[in-house]
């Protein structure tokens, strides 16, 4: 038999749902809805509480836009998202297949897509998911019309090579505060990098965790003490990070601080005053 004959039969569907969690930090992890372990493609899927509604289509098309599961708050998925939000997002694949479609049953994927919001009432969490097809569709301007510059420090636009231009160390941390927000890091020459020189950089730990740096100041010899906008799910004193300096954005700061002027990605010199409104005087 086939998925769409026993999904549209009367009598004999029995489905079952497969939860594929994909992370690029904790590994991942398999569930199903079911009452019965099930393995597919060398993975075992065990039976884990979890509910969902039906997604909701895009307004013009067919297309699924959008879905809402929900789970237990003791799920290490919703445990990721208790104090911040994980490095990236999230993915979650939905399969599902009927018991009785034997002997080898047609599994199919129902959803595709990533975790855009996790919100806990009593002990449940409601997971609200956005699919990649639907997000892949929607336009994003790549630059916009204003005085700042619309490239990030050190990408392909930019072109500031931050380690070997003296923009990022590699870093050990001395002191690190109990809520995990300020940070003292060893290892950065003070020579010509006042306070605030980090301010608006980040701290990366590993390749894909990263904490924008708030403040900066200098702590005394190679030492520099950081406030971070979000702590680090895990770290501690010891560990090696990198610190990156911080930019602004404007032209001054990329003409002064980074020699980099000709590459600014914004409008500083566009005029302000508009003389078919104001007139020219």
């Amino acid at each position: 038999m086939s998925y769409r004959s026993v999904e549209d039969s009367i009598e004999d569907g029995s489905a079952i749902e497969l939860y594929r969690f994909e992370t690029i930090d904790a590994g991942d992890f398999f569930w199903t809805s079911g009452t019965e372990t099930f393995v597919f493609e060398l993975n075992t899927y065990t039976p884990q509480p979890i509910e969902r509604d039906e997604p909701t289509l895009s307004g013009d098309t067919s297309d699924l836009r959008s879905l809402q599961i929900r789970m237990r708050v003791d799920n290490p998925v919703v445990r990721r998202y208790a104090i911040v939000v994980p490095p990236k997002k999230d993915v979650l694949t939905i399969l599902r297949l009927h018991k009785t479609d034997t002997p080898s049953p047609e599994i199919i994927t129902i959803f595709d897509g990533y975790i855009s919001q996790v919100k806990v009432v009593n002990k449940t969490a409601t997971v609200s998911l956005v699919s990649t097809s639907f997000a892949l569709d929607r336009l994003v301007p790549r630059r916009t019309f204003r005085n700042m510059c619309n490239f990030q420090l050190g990408d392909d636009h930019c072109r500031v090579n931050l380690p070997a231009e003296g923009f990022q160390f590699t870093t050990t941390i001395t002191v690190l505060s109990a809520d995990g927000l300020t940070m003292t890091v060893d290892g950065i020459d003070p020579t010509g990098r006042p306070n605030g020189f980090f301010t608006a950089g980040f701290v990366a730990n590993g390749t894909i965790d990263f904490r924008m740096i708030l403040t900066d100041v200098t702590s005394g010899g190679n030492t520099r003490t950081f406030t971070l906008l979000l702590p680090f799910q895990e770290i501690s004193v010891g560990a090696t990070v990198e610190s990156a300096a911080g930019c602004d954005h404007v032209f001054e700061t990329c003409r002064d601080k980074f020699s980099n002027a000709r590459r600014h990605g914004g409008f500083p010199f566009v005029p302000t005053r508009n003389p078919f409104v104001k007139g020219l005087e």
